[in-house]
């Protein structure tokens, strides 16, 4: 895949940044967890979170996007279901980033700010792409169920019957 230019990927990395910090800091906060961000730093009670230039997801969100125009190619869905899990391919890489951020933050904060640090920060990174697919999925189901046209029916899951004797 061919990266991103420098300029676009600068102009883009800092409103990602801050998107990211903030939505952690609200997820964190919801969890009923002490959290302020201040910059792109979480202020924790038992320290700092920063939220790197390396984890604003603008790497990822290269991947997500490729992710949802090659899910859209592929699945057997409505155009306008596949314009929509196209369009949405920037909303799912934040919230996956999102919820990156917060599960550090919550070990941070619960466990420990060694294993924030050293060990889950990076597990939660391998974890991106399935918390993708998982949203993909659940808004996929959503599209489904929220607007159901003649085409969706085809898509329904069988209802087994019991064998009558």
């Amino acid at each position: 895949m061919i990266p991103i230019p420098g300029t676009f990927a600068s102009l883009l990395n800092h409103p990602l940044q801050r998107i990211a910090t903030e939505a952690g800091t609200y997820a964190l906060q919801t969890f009923g967890i002490a959290a302020v961000s201040q910059g792109n730093v979480i202020l924790l009670t038992n320290g700092q979170l920063g939220v790197a230039e390396a984890c604003a997801g603008l790497r990822m969100l290269n991947l997500f996007v490729a992710f949802c125009v090659g899910a859209s190619l592929i699945i057997e869905r409505p155009t306008i279901d596949k314009a929509i899990l196209t369009v949405s391919a920037v909303a799912i890489g934040i919230a996956a980033n999102v919820v990156r951020i917060t599960a550090t933050g919550i070990v941070y904060e619960k466990i420990s700010p060694e294993m924030a640090t050293k060990v889950f920060h990076d597990f939660a990174g391998l974890l991106l792409m399935p918390t993708a697919v998982i949203l993909i999925a659940v808004e996929l189901w959503v599209i489904t169920h929220a607007f159901p046209t003649d085409s969706h029916e085809d898509l329904q899951l069988p209802v087994l019957k019991p064998m009558q004797d």
